[in-house]
């Protein structure tokens, strides 16, 4: 069973991420726009405890700018931009270093508790057509630029 529960960790050198190191940004579908940070539990299609960076006090009171609310249905969302961008300019529009991207509950691969295995079913589309979509890995320029997709556990089969 899941906690809605927050947790924040503390900014010190036990509780150091890859955000300390790097150039990065979380793209968040339907991540709530309004007050930001957004550090509620749920908000319609979208899960907080998918979008790991906002654990952090540091990332909540420095960068939470860096995690950007995207809509995959809305054709010039911000992850969108930034890779039309890249793909005109590289050298002058480049991708952040490390790219998280969190789907919402529609595309995340959970399963719904009633259909087992409709999440993966459904979610395994939408990995390949993001991938084929917005990234030709034959680009040089990618080359030191990590992208993570986060997906919730599918059960059942």
């Amino acid at each position: 069973m899941h906690s809605n529960r927050q947790i924040n960790l503390p900014d010190d050198a036990q509780h150091r991420t890859i955000a300390d190191l790097l150039d990065w940004k979380n793209y968040a579908e339907t991540y709530p726009t309004g007050v930001q940070p957004y550090l509620e539990a749920d908000e319609r299609k979208y899960a907080r405890k998918h979008v790991p960076f906002l654990s952090f006090e540091k990332i909540q009171r420095e960068s939470y700018r860096n995690v950007v609310s995207v809509d995959t249905k809305e054709p010039h969302n911000a992850f969108v931009t930034a890779i039309e961008m890249f793909r005109k300019d590289p050298e002058k529009f480049p991708l952040p270093r490390y790219m998280f991207y969190t789907p919402n509950l529609d595309d995340d691969g959970h399963d719904p508790f009633y259909y087992p295995g409709k999440g993966l079913q459904k979610a395994s589309p939408w990995l390949e057509t993001f991938f084929r979509t917005w990234f030709r890995w034959e680009q040089k320029e990618m080359k030191g630029t990590l992208v993570v997709v986060t997906f919730d556990e599918s059960e059942g089969g």
